[in-house]
């Protein structure tokens, strides 16, 4: 969910929320560098930032789908 303010100018933010994995003793956070610029991600905590990082965590998400589907059509050969 995008929240912007155009009168001032403020940063476009995102609400995303990272689930932690169930099963899993150590919850490992999520970390996005984007033009040198680092954040960190706590799982199973919603948290906001800015466009450019949900744009990098969008990508890695799908490169994540992308591997995993690869994986399991691989196996089946």
């Amino acid at each position: 969910m995008a929240k912007k303010d155009n009168s001032t100018g403020a940063v476009e933010r995102f609400s995303v929320y990272i689930p932690r994995i169930p099963g899993q003793k150590e919850q490992d956070d999520v970390i996005l560098t984007v033009n040198g610029e680092t954040i960190q991600i706590q799982r199973g905590a919603e948290v906001e930032i800015t466009r450019k990082f949900f744009d990098a965590l969008q990508r890695w998400l799908r490169a994540n789908d992308y591997a995993d589907d690869y994986i399991r059509t691989s196996a089946i050969r």
